[in-house]
């Protein structure tokens, strides 16, 4: 099996697997309306994988399709949870400018380009998740009121996508360098592109440990 597919398994295990624990201790999670965003992301996220790893075995002229789909769902899903623990520092309008304006921009990429240029679209969202992560962080630690991020579900969740994003966008980014100016094949430009999908499953241990720190708030 090739390097990429054998990281793509990994990246798809790690996101069934994180619903799974998170399913199982469900009934001792203390559930706010932040981590329903972040439970109903594990089980878009879990669909997607699936359909994003069964692309690699059956070609089809929609799998780009799928990929946006993803793409999208991903973005949605994830900067809404971001913005909306940004609060009070963003009110609801605030909240919906920021998240479908952004989303808007995606949509525009999309329109005025063909599906073959992927890497614009992805760098945006990738780009987007990480000045709200930076949104996240101003508002944390401007705030004087003491918190301990060690046990914080919120820290943990932003932190994991912050990280997954690191990850990825340097890679998408420099896709068609690698593929045009350094004369690869496409199995070795997947295999380097396939280290973006490393920082998903980072990602998704840090969710269960948003996860698990609900709990453990919950027990004391």
């Amino acid at each position: 099996m090739q390097f990429y597919l054998i990281i793509r398994w990994l990246q798809a295990l790690a996101m069934v697997g994180s619903l799974f624990i998170v399913l199982t201790m469900y009934k001792r999670l203390l559930i706010n309306c932040n981590l329903r965003i972040l439970l109903g992301y594990l089980v878009i996220a879990s669909i997607m994988s699936i359909l994003t790893l069964l692309r690699h075995y059956f070609d089809s002229p929609i799998h780009l399709k799928i990929y946006y789909y993803s793409g999208w769902l991903h973005y949605l899903w994830l900067s809404s949870f971001i913005l909306f623990i940004s609060k009070p520092a963003f009110d609801k309008v605030q909240v919906a400018f920021w998240v479908y304006g952004w989303f808007l921009v995606l949509c525009l990429i999309l329109f005025l380009n063909t599906y073959e240029d992927w890497m614009i679209f992805s760098v945006s969202s990738d780009v987007g998740l990480l000045i709200f992560s930076g949104f996240y962080y101003y508002k944390l630690f401007s705030d004087t009121s003491p918190i301990n991020i060690f046990v914080d579900s919120s820290f943990w969740a932003v932190t994991g996508i912050f990280v997954c994003k690191c990850f990825s966008l340097p890679m998408v980014a420099f896709y068609s360098f690698f593929q045009t100016n350094m004369a690869l094949d496409a199995t070795t430009v997947k295999n380097v592109f396939s280290i973006g999908a490393i920082g998903y499953i980072i990602m998704h241990l840090f969710f269960i440990k948003a996860f698990l720190c609900s709990v453990r708030r919950l027990t004391i």
